[in-house]
């Protein structure tokens, strides 16, 4: 049940590198911490 809300959450989302399920994630009704890479700019085959 942890993942569940998160595993339909992360298709929708960018850039996602990793989720992390803490202590707090695992004990509480918290959700599992998302982290984030570095956004790369433009991406491939966008022209002006």
């Amino acid at each position: 049940d942890i993942l569940l809300d998160t595993m339909f959450e992360l298709p929708g989302l960018e850039n996602v590198e990793e989720v992390v399920v803490n202590e707090e994630a695992a004990n509480t009704d918290a959700k599992p911490l998302i982290i984030y890479g570095e956004e790369t700019g433009k991406k491939e085959g966008a022209s002006a």
